[in-house]
């Protein structure tokens, strides 16, 4: 068996770099269509559309991940306004999150995850670490 350390532009199992996953996301989060975010990133539809099933099928696990770190990295955040939809909240908190740790969002949304943010393994993120 091959071990290897991934760096954290790049998420497990995935090919393209976690920043084009994560525009992605974040346009699907503005309520863009998935064929424009296709054009868009000229992409295979199938490719856009696993990412974009697969970040809705954890979007809870998701949020509150990344609530844990907000709250850890910045204490005095009160907490997500909502953004009008689940993955547009989830994006929101994750964007809150890098920011309190002074980091691309992406970058830290993979690291944050240990490189499983759309992993299918049920093995659990990194927690924050605690005070």
């Amino acid at each position: 068996m091959t071990h290897v350390l991934l760096p954290v532009t790049l998420l497990l199992r995935r090919f393209d770099v976690v920043a084009v996953i994560g525009r992605a996301v974040e346009l699907a989060a503005v309520g863009i269509a998935g064929r424009a975010i296709v054009r868009r990133l000229g992409l295979p539809r199938s490719t856009v559309r696993g990412w974009l099933a697969r970040f809705a099928g954890r979007v809870e696990r998701l949020r509150a991940h990344f609530t844990a770190w907000a709250v850890w990295l910045a204490p005095g955040w009160s907490g997500p306004a909502p953004a009008g939809s689940s993955i547009a909240d989830a994006v929101a908190v994750i964007v809150v999150a890098a920011h309190a740790g002074a980091e691309d969002v992406w970058t830290f949304a993979s690291a944050a995850t240990g490189g499983r943010l759309l992993c299918n393994t049920s093995a659990p993120f990194p927690a924050p670490w605690t005070r």
